[in-house]
């Protein structure tokens, strides 16, 4: 299971890139920053510290730090991810190409992709180029996303008419 620590690892491998990419240098303090202020959190798994985020959210949304043992609702106000936000999100996996050891954190930035309704998943995977028919479960438009992102061949699926379609 991935910790915090891995992410700080994450976030630190990215500044000499940022840098050569012509970032400046407070761009890059700031990465270092967001890495120096996960320390406290560094033997949490991602999911506890994903849920430790969710009860700070409420605290500032609510000026209430929620009771021990609540867990905010599963049917959040907003959903975490808009479907733009989540074509983002998909759009700079795929730009980021697939790297090796690199499947823990795909697999991280993918968990709030794949919490979305059905029918928002569906959108994002048509926002992404990634076509795929609309009885496709969840699991199945997961899978065609990730495919994508890793930089797989093409598929041809049938739509509902029964016509084969070809992922860009």
């Amino acid at each position: 299971m991935m910790k915090v620590a891995d992410l700080q690892q994450i976030i630190r491998s990215l500044t000499q890139p940022v840098k050569v990419a012509g970032a400046s240098e407070r761009v890059c303090t700031e990465l270092e920053r967001a890495a120096q202020c996960l320390e406290p959190f560094r033997e949490n798994t991602l999911p506890e510290f994903n849920d430790f985020l969710a009860r700070a959210e409420e605290c500032v949304r609510t000026g209430k730090w929620p009771k021990p043992g609540r867990r905010r609702s599963a049917t959040p106000e907003t959903p975490a991810l808009t479907v733009e936000q989540a074509a983002q999100r998909v759009m700079g996996l795929i730009e980021r190409g697939n790297e090796p050891g690199q499947e823990a954190m795909v697999d991280s930035e993918l968990q709030g992709v794949a919490s979305l309704p059905k029918t928002d998943l569906l959108k994002v995977a048509q926002e992404v180029g990634v076509n795929v028919a609309s009885r496709a479960s969840k699991q199945e438009i997961m899978g065609a996303i990730r495919q994508r992102i890793r930089g797989g061949q093409p598929m041809s699926q049938p739509t509902p008419q029964g016509e084969p379609v070809t992922h860009p």
